[in-house]
């Protein structure tokens, strides 16, 4: 069964929902590297960095090249005349907004807002995967996707990746929140788990259940880097693993980017990782103010587009077949 329109049987290239599972291993990795470290007294919790921006490689591998190459995808004139109109309103809310927030309340208030972007953009697309799944757009479904998201945000917080340092909130306010929040969640996780009938959809709701949980264990055992990096890998990884099969299919059966005809003798799928990637790097270690603003700017034109490019009857989604 096919999640996606028909397409043209010139575009072979199948995506296993399966597939989409193997970023959560990152999960059991984090497990057994707490699990670990307490057993061994390792003490792991001394040397890992306390934050995602103190781990360069987050910004190299995890962070900005899947922003790069999903603007990368859009440099098609079939693309650009196809999303004109949405590219044209978005980029002129997205300025506008943006220059609002620094005027009147600052560079941290906008920073806050971006930040705030990022998780809901993270945990959004784990959320629109499961949908699809499913096959799912139930109320129960809404509320379970509704806790997940200010979960993460109030998880966000609590390591301060929202930068919002003016919100004076003791830990045993927020660990009260949690608390109750998770206490919610688990009971509508539950209830989605018995209604929903396919089997890889439960598995996947049951994924991002431990995603979070495993997150917040993270949190009080002494690892906050696992707080933000967990969602990031399983975000970024899975992000690519869907270009490749948009990008390997668009391509068939000759290449429409010129990104991908420099380089014939690389397969498509190297050609974006390694174009991305070296970008990614370029991004990260230059560290000055323009090339910040760059890439926060590239970061909200890839959370602007996401938002419309994957929703079924788009261009993109012509190209992308799924397997479940």
């Amino acid at each position: 069964m096919y999640t996606t329109q028909a397409i043209s049987t010139s575009y072979p290239r199948v995506l296993p929902i399966k597939l989409l599972f193997a970023p959560y291993t990152v999960v059991f990795v984090a497990l057994i590297t707490i699990f670990a470290n307490y057993l061994l007294k390792l003490g792991l919790q001394n040397i890992f960095p306390t934050s995602a921006e103190q781990l360069l490689v987050l910004g190299i591998i995890f962070e900005n090249p899947h922003i790069v190459a999903s603007n990368v995808m859009m440099l098609n004139r079939e693309y650009l005349q196809f999303y004109k109109r949405k590219l044209v309103v978005g980029l002129c809310l997205i300025i506008g907004l943006s220059l609002v927030l620094i005027t009147l309340f600052g560079v941290k208030a906008f920073l806050t807002f971006f930040y705030t972007w990022t998780i809901y953009h993270v945990i959004r697309q784990q959320i629109g995967i499961g949908k699809m799944i499913n096959r799912e757009s139930s109320r129960m479904y809404t509320i379970w996707s509704g806790f997940f998201l200010v979960i993460s945000l109030v998880i966000a917080f609590s390591v301060g990746y929202l930068h919002a340092d003016t919100l004076s909130v003791s830990k045993q306010t927020l660990l009260l929140s949690l608390s109750v929040l998770l206490s919610l969640f688990l009971v509508f996780s539950v209830i989605c788990l018995v209604r929903l009938e396919n089997r890889q959809g439960k598995l996947f709701l049951a994924a991002n259940v431990a995603l979070i949980f495993t997150a917040v264990f993270s949190l009080y055992a002494g690892f906050p880097l696992f707080v933000i990096l967990l969602p990031r890998i399983v975000h970024d990884t899975t992000a690519f693993i869907i270009y490749i099969n948009h990008e390997t299919n668009r391509s068939t059966p000759y290449k429409k980017l010129f990104l991908y005809t420099a380089i014939p003798s690389l397969p498509i799928w190297a050609t974006l990782l390694t174009f991305a990637l070296l970008w990614g790097a370029a991004l990260t270690y230059s560290g000055t103010c323009i090339t910040i603003w760059i890439a926060i700017e590239l970061a909200l034109v890839h959370y602007l587009t996401e938002a419309f490019t994957w929703r079924h009857g788009s261009l993109h989604r012509k190209y992308l077949r799924f397997a479940i």
